[in-house]
């Protein structure tokens, strides 16, 4: 063991920059490894190793989803190989102390390997149970939730649908006249704008006396005046939980982020803030820029936040929030959100007639 430790104290710089060098390969560079590499290198100086050390920093690795294991196998075979240099190097015999030390090296570094393994399938094992138990719940989620619907289904409850047309929430009456396994078959007890606009494959909800939650549906055939729709699970109705109405405008309407030089297309606004269409992702979650654009004939210069940006129709949405709006221009954005969504409701109402 003396051997090993004599080269060790010779090798902690090439051990360090090992570390680095392969960390940055698998890791980018990963500041926490490099944190803790000091530790690291002071385990191969002991007969016993500290597992719980290795098998703590395999296990948050593998929680981050990250593999340390390519770079913990090449320090370690690279420390093997120079060692095995070292102790070799212009000698014509290896001693059995020699040999000593390069079995304990191998002893070292075959359970450090160990650990390391060990770890990470203990994390998948855990991550399977964890999927195992979600599943679960699920599946009592999904039998307790078709049983309620069930209930609405005998007791002929009239519920509530919830549509969304252009960012505005549309309501529609109905009941559930059918259920089979997880389909319903819904009955409008009242003419429904929406209806001529549904598709397959469009997304809506349900809430109601009955209902723990509102519910979740997906249209999967349109019959007549009816729909059937599979039952998706619980689920919030967002558009009822936004601060501010939304709308989409009439026409296109160009967004310009000023300090990018950069244009994109209006998707929806309210007085809270705009959403925008990019080509390019040009903004970051965080950034306040300044956005361009015209309302009701009137160009518009305000500062936005962006909330968050995300892959969308091989493009980007960012969702702006407006920062410091002047009284008047808030006012003109208001206006302008409330006369679209009266004329949003009057294209529903004539689609009907």
């Amino acid at each position: 063991m003396e051997l090993l430790r004599e080269f060790l104290r010779n090798y902690e710089n090439k051990f360090y920059e090992s570390i680095r060098r392969y960390s940055k390969e698998y890791l980018e560079e990963d500041e926490e490894l490099l944190k803790l590499r000091e530790v690291f290198f002071n385990q191969l100086f002991k007969e016993t190793l500290h597992k719980d050390f290795f098998y703590n920093l395999a296990f948050s690795y593998a929680k981050k989803g990250l593999n340390l294991k390519p770079v913990i196998s090449k320090v370690l075979l690279e420390l093997l190989r120079d060692f095995v240099d070292y102790i070799i190097t212009e000698k014509e015999e290896v001693t059995k102390e020699e040999l000593k030390a390069l079995k304990t090296l191998f002893s070292l570094i075959d359970q450090i390997f160990e650990i390391i393994e060990k770890a990470y399938s203990d994390y998948l094992k855990s991550v399977s149970e964890h999927i195992k138990k979600i599943e679960e719940l699920k599946k009592k989620e999904e039998n307790f939730l078709l049983k309620e619907v069930e209930l609405l289904k005998h007791k002929k409850t009239k519920v509530l649908f919830v549509f969304s047309y252009k960012e505005i929430p549309v309501y529609c009456k109905g009941r559930i006249s059918d259920l089979i396994e997880d389909i319903v078959e819904i009955e409008f007890t009242e003419k429904c704008l929406i209806f001529p606009l549904l598709n397959v494959g469009d997304s809506f909800y349900m809430k109601g006396e009955g209902l723990t939650e509102p519910v979740k549906l997906e249209v999967m055939q349109k019959k007549e005046e009816n729909i059937l729709a599979r039952v998706v699970g619980y689920e919030e109705i967002f558009i009822e939980k936004r601060e501010f109405i939304r709308v989409k405008p009439e026409k296109p309407v160009p967004v310009y982020i000023l300090e990018k030089n950069a244009v994109g297309d209006m998707l929806d606004i309210s007085v809270g803030g705009v959403g925008v269409f990019l080509k390019e992702k040009v903004v970051e979650k965080g950034e306040v820029v300044t956005l361009g654009f015209t309302i009701k004939g009137e160009e518009i210069r305000v500062k936005g936040e962006c909330r968050y940006v995300i892959e969308y129709n091989g493009g980007y949405r960012a969702g702006f929030k407006f920062v410091e709006l002047h009284p008047r221009i808030e006012s003109l954005i208001g206006q302008y959100v409330m006369e679209r969504q009266l004329q949003i409701l009057k294209e529903l109402k004539e689609m009907m007639v």
